[in-house]
Protein backbone atom coordinates (compact mmCIF):
# COMPACT_ATOMS: atom_id res chain seq x y z
CA UNK A 1 0.00 0.00 0.00
CA UNK A 2 1.22 3.01 -1.45
CA UNK A 3 0.71 6.64 -1.96
CA UNK A 4 -0.67 6.79 -5.48
CA UNK A 5 -1.89 2.86 -5.78
CA UNK A 6 -4.98 2.47 -7.10
CA UNK A 7 -8.10 0.79 -5.06
CA UNK A 8 -11.67 -0.41 -5.12
CA UNK A 9 -13.97 0.60 -2.88
CA UNK A 10 -16.11 -2.13 -2.36
CA UNK A 11 -18.52 -1.36 1.29
CA UNK A 12 -18.79 1.16 3.79
CA UNK A 13 -18.39 0.95 7.60
CA UNK A 14 -20.25 3.53 9.43
CA UNK A 15 -21.00 3.56 13.02
CA UNK A 16 -24.18 1.81 12.45
CA UNK A 17 -22.78 -1.30 10.55
CA UNK A 18 -21.40 -1.90 7.18
CA UNK A 19 -23.02 -2.34 3.97
CA UNK A 20 -21.91 -3.14 0.55
CA UNK A 21 -21.64 -0.02 -2.34
CA UNK A 22 -24.44 -0.60 -5.00
CA UNK A 23 -21.43 0.33 -7.51
CA UNK A 24 -17.68 -0.09 -7.03
CA UNK A 25 -15.65 3.33 -7.39
CA UNK A 26 -11.84 3.51 -7.95
CA UNK A 27 -10.08 5.67 -5.80
CA UNK A 28 -6.20 6.34 -5.39
CA UNK A 29 -4.22 6.63 -2.21
CA UNK A 30 -2.93 10.20 -0.89
CA UNK A 31 -2.52 9.81 2.34
CA UNK A 32 -0.90 6.49 4.18
CA UNK A 33 -2.19 5.18 7.64
CA UNK A 34 -2.89 7.31 10.24
CA UNK A 35 -2.87 6.63 13.65
CA UNK A 36 -6.04 5.42 13.68
CA UNK A 37 -5.13 2.79 11.05
CA UNK A 38 -7.02 4.34 8.06
CA UNK A 39 -6.05 5.41 4.43
CA UNK A 40 -6.94 8.49 2.66
CA UNK A 41 -8.33 8.26 -0.69
CA UNK A 42 -9.11 10.42 -3.52
CA UNK A 43 -11.96 9.60 -5.78
CA UNK A 44 -12.82 10.55 -8.82
CA UNK A 45 -15.46 13.09 -8.30
CA UNK A 46 -12.54 14.95 -6.29
CA UNK A 47 -13.67 14.25 -2.73
CA UNK A 48 -10.97 13.23 -0.20
CA UNK A 49 -12.20 10.36 2.59
CA UNK A 50 -10.60 8.29 5.14
CA UNK A 51 -11.27 4.72 5.31
CA UNK A 52 -10.62 1.68 6.59
CA UNK A 53 -8.19 -0.28 4.32
CA UNK A 54 -10.64 -3.64 5.19
CA UNK A 55 -13.04 -1.38 2.85
CA UNK A 56 -10.77 -1.47 0.00
CA UNK A 57 -9.52 -4.22 -2.57
CA UNK A 58 -6.00 -3.56 -4.04
CA UNK A 59 -5.38 -4.04 -7.77
CA UNK A 60 -2.38 -6.43 -8.55
CA UNK A 61 0.72 -4.98 -8.69
CA UNK A 62 2.22 -6.22 -12.27
CA UNK A 63 -0.57 -3.37 -13.79
CA UNK A 64 -1.33 -5.64 -16.52
CA UNK A 65 -4.85 -4.56 -15.47
CA UNK A 66 -4.51 -1.44 -17.81
CA UNK A 67 -4.11 -3.04 -20.91
CA UNK A 68 -7.80 -4.60 -20.63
Amino acid sequence: MNIGDLVKLKRMITSHGSYDLPEEKIAMIVETQNDAGKIRVLLSSGQKMWIHPAEVEYFPKDRRYLKE
